[in-house]
C-alpha cells in the first residue's frame, strides 16, 4: 500500500509528532510512509498517486492556516481523491477560543474531495517550557511511543490504523495536559522571533540602499574618469597639430637658409672672377712695353665693351628689381625655377598672373611663427612630463594596492583564525556545550570570500546557522559577538533586545557571560527579560502610572546588595 504524509511545522513539534506516527506505523505493521516538507511541494500532486494519506499541519496563531500550507488547500479544491483513505493530525493551543481550527479545515477541505476519513482527527498540544526541554523532546516521545506500544489491538486495515492512533493520542494527551499552563513562555518567544525577523528584513533593505548609492558614486566616478580622458585626449591631438606648424616652419627655416649659402657660394666666385681679372691686369701692365699697342686699341674696346656691360647691368638691375617687386624672387631663386616649357610669352604671363593670385591668396606671412612655436614647445614639454608623472603615480598607487591587498590577506586570516577559535568557546560556553566554527566559502579572493557559520548545539548534529530555531541563531549570533568583543574590546557598547528570542535557562548563561565582559567594557541593554534585569548593576525604566505622563524609575542593585 503507498501511503504518503504532507506536513508543516515551524518550531518542529508537527515534524516530530510525524516521525512518530511514521515510526509506530513501521515498526508495527511494516508499512513504509512517504514524508514530504510542504515548502518542497511544487505542483501539489503528490498525494495522487497515493492509496492512502496524511496531513500534519500546526495551527497559526488564533486559528489561522499556515501561510505555507494556504496554497495546497486552495489546491485540495480541485482533486479528486474518491476511493482513498485520509487522516488528519496537527498541534495547536488550547488558550485560545477555538482549537486546533486548522485541522477541522483541512478535514472539511478533503472531505470534498471524495476521500474517506475512517477515524477521529488527531489534536496535539505540544509546549515546552524552555529550550532545553524542546532538546529532549526526542525522549519524551520515546515515552509516549513505549506507552503506545503496550496497547493490545492489532490493526487490521489502514482505518483501523488511523483508530488505533486515535486511541493512542487520548493517553498522549493526558501526559501533556500538564505543561499547558506553559504555553504563554512559548507565545512570548514566538511573538520576539517574528520581531527580530522584521528588524533583520529592515537592516537587510538598509544594506540594499547602501550598496546601491555606492554603485551609483563608482557610476560618477567612473564617467569623470572618462571624460578626463577625452579632455587629455584632445590635448595631445592639439599638441600634434602644434608640431605639425612648427616642422612645416623649421623646414621652411631651413629652405630660406640653404638658399642665403647659395648666395655665399655666388659671392665667393665673383671675388675670385675679380681677383683673376686683378692678377691679368698685373700682367698687362708688366708687359706694357710690349703690348701698349695692343692697349690702346683694347682701351678702347674695353670703353666700349664697360658701356655695353654698364647698360647690360642696368638691364639686369632693372630686371632684377622687377622680379624681386613683381614676384619677390632674386636672380639665382629664379634660375633654380627656369625650365624650357615650350610656352609663348602670353602662356607664360597667364600662368604668372595665376601664380600670384595664389600666393595673394596665402596671405601675409607669420612674423611671430618662432614665439608660437616656443610657447607651444613649452606647453607641450610641460604636458610630457606631467603625463610622465601621472604614469609613475599610476604604478605607484598599483604597487601600494598590491602591498595592500598581501597585507590585509596576512592580517584577515590571521584576525579569522582567532575570531574562529575564541567564537567556539564562547558557544561551548554560552550554548553549555556543542561547537561552532566559522568557515570562509571557496573564492579566489579571500577578501571576497562569504563567511559560513556552521554550529552544532548539544544533542543536535552539526548545521548551517540558517536551519537553527530562532532561539539557536540569536544566541549563535551573541557568541560570535562576544567573540570580537574579547579580542578587541570596546569602552562602549549598546545592546537591544538581542536575547528576547531566548528561554529563561539561555538568557541567564547570556546574563553571566555578559558580566564576564564588563571589566574592560560598559554595556547599556535594552530587555524585557527578568533574568537580565536581575543580573544588571543598575535598572532605568519607563512606567506611565497617569494616561499620557512618562514616569522615570531607576534602581541602583550594586547599592541594594551592599545594604543587605
Amino acid at each position: 500500500m503507498n501511503i504518503k504524509l504532507v506536513y508543516a511545522s515551524l518550531t518542529g513539534n508537527t515534524e516530530m509528532l510525524s516521525d512518530l506516527m511514521i515510526e509506530k506505523f513501521e515498526e508495527e505493521k511494516g508499512l513504509e510512509i512517504e514524508k514530504l516538507f510542504i515548502e518542497d511541494m511544487e505542483d501539489f500532486d503528490f498525494l495522487d498517486d497515493a492509496d492512502a494519506f496524511i496531513v500534519a499541519s500546526y495551527t497559526y496563531g488564533e486559528g489561522e492556516l499556515p501561510e505555507e500550507m494556504e496554497e495546497f488547500f486552495e489546491a485540495l479544491a480541485d482533486k479528486n481523491y474518491e476511493g482513498k483513505i485520509y487522516g488528519v493530525i496537527g498541534t495547536g493551543d488550547t488558550i485560545y477560543d477555538e482549537y486546533c481550527v486548522c485541522v477541522d479545515q483541512f478535514d472539511e477541505q478533503i472531505a470534498k474531495t471524495g476521500a474517506t476519513n475512517p477515524t477521529e482527527n488527531l489534536k496535539i498540544e505540544i509546549e515546552a517550557d524552555t529550550d532545553e526541554d524542546f532538546e529532549n523532546i526526542d525522549n519524551e516521545l520515546t515515552e509516549i511511543e513505549n506507552e503506545t506500544k503496550r496497547l493490545d489491538n492489532t490493526l487490521l486495515n489502514v482505518g483501523e490504523d488511523f483508530g488505533k492512533v486515535g486511541k493512542d493520542i487520548e493517553s498522549i494527551e493526558k501526559e501533556i495536559q500538564s505543561h499547558r499552563s506553559k504555553r504563554e513562555t512559548v507565545v512570548e518567544r514566538l511573538n520576539s522571533s517574528k520581531l527580530e525577523y522584521a528588524n533583520i528584513s529592515q537592516r537587510l533593505e538598509f544594506s540594499d540602499e547602501n550598496v546601491n548609492r555606492t554603485k551609483a558614486d563608482m557610476d560618477a566616478l567612473i564617467a569623470e574618469k572618462s571624460g578626463l580622458k577625452g579632455k587629455a585626449e584632445d590635448i595631445i591631438r592639439n599638441i600634434t597639430e602644434k608640431n605639425q606648424r612648427i616642422e612645416e616652419e623649421q623646414r621652411a627655416r631651413e629652405e630660406l637658409a640653404q638658399k642665403i649659402e647659395e648666395l655665399k657660394k655666388k659671392e665667393e666666385e665673383f671675388s675670385e672672377i675679380k681677383e683673376t681679372k686683378s692678377k691679368s691686369q698685373n700682367k698687362i701692365f708688366e708687359n706694357r712695353d710690349i703690348y701698349s699697342d695692343r692697349v690702346s686699341l683694347l682701351d678702347r674696346d674695353i670703353y666700349r665693351l664697360r658701356g655695353q656691360i654698364e647698360k647690360s647691368e642696368e638691364r639686369i638691375s632693372e630686371r632684377t628689381n622687377y622680379m624681386w617687386n613683381e614676384y619677390e624672387l632674386t636672380y639665382n631663386s629664379s634660375l633654380e625655377l627656369k625650365t624650357d616649357t615650350g610656352m609663348s610669352l602670353n602662356d607664360i604671363r597667364a600662368k604668372i598672373q595665376e601664380l600670384r593670385s595664389k600666393i595673394k591668396a596665402l596671405g601675409n606671412v607669420n612674423v611671430n611663427a618662432i614665439s608660437d612655436y616656443n610657447e607651444v614647445s613649452g606647453r607641450y614639454e610641460l604636458m610630457k612630463k606631467q603625463h610622465s608623472d601621472i604614469l609613475e603615480a599610476e604604478e605607484t598607487l598599483i604597487k601600494i594596492i598590491e602591498e595592500l591587498d598581501i597585507a590585509m590577506k596576512k592580517q584577515f586570516a590571521e584576525k579569522f583564525e582567532e575570531i574562529a577559535k575564541e567564537f567556539d568557546e564562547v558557544f561551548k560556553e554560552l550554548f553549555g556545550g556543542g561547537s561552532g566554527k566559522l568557515v570562509l566559502e571557496e573564492q579566489d579572493d579571500m577578501l571576497e570570500a562569504g563567511i559560513a557559520i556552521i554550529s552544532q548545539p548539544p544533542g543536535k548534529k552539526l548545521q548551517n546557522m540558517m536551519q537553527l530555531s530562532g532561539g539557536e541563531k540569536a544566541l549563535t549570533a551573541i557568541a560570535l559577538l562576544f567573540a570580537i568583543q574579547n579580542l578587541k574590546p570596546s569602552p562602549f557598547a549598546l545592546l537591544d533586545e538581542i536575547e528576547a528570542a531566548l528561554d529563561d535557562s539561555n538568557v541567564d548563561r547570556f546574563a553571566k557571560y555578559l558580566h564576564k565582559l564588563t571589566d574592560h567594557t560598559q554595556f547599556i541593554v535594552i530587555t524585557h527579560r527578568r533574568g537580565t534585569m536581575v543580573s544588571s548593576d543598575r535598572l532605568y525604566g519607563i512606567t506611565m502610572q497617569e494616561k499620557g505622563v512618562s514616569t522615570l524609575v531607576s534602581v541602583n542593585l550594586i547599592e541594594n546588595e551592599l545594604d543587605n
